[in-house]
């Protein structure tokens, strides 16, 4: 794993009390396999949110060979879903495209109502 990916996970497992964590755009779960290769699973629940079915088949598919991993992959978009949860530690990649250049603009009042 390269680039920012050993840093990340790194930094969330750090901090003892973080349990419950959050990808947002998940992927292929690069995040959380890089948590679990350096931490094991401990006591970890991943959350994992993305749109794009056959990544996310893909990833579950990595995942599923994951000993006592708990991993929880939801087909949804996160930025408009999941407002009322919170979670211990949340790690992603970062956006592509600038915000102000995003063509669902309607995710703006999204945001400023929650």
């Amino acid at each position: 794993m390269t680039g920012a990916t050993p840093f990340m996970s790194e930094w969330i497992i750090s901090n003892e009390k973080c349990k419950t964590i959050l990808d947002p755009a998940v992927g292929l779960g690069i995040f959380f396999r890089a948590i679990i290769s350096k931490a094991g699973c401990k006591n970890y629940e991943f959350i994992g949110y993305d749109i794009d079915e056959t990544i996310l088949d893909y990833a579950k598919n990595i995942c599923n060979d994951i000993p006592d991993a708990k991993i929880i992959f939801r087909k949804i978009d996160y930025l408009f879903n999941d407002w009322a949860n919170q979670y211990d530690g949340i790690i992603c990649n970062p956006p592509y495209l600038k915000f102000h250049d995003y063509e669902n603009k309607e995710v703006l009042p999204v945001f400023e109502k929650n």
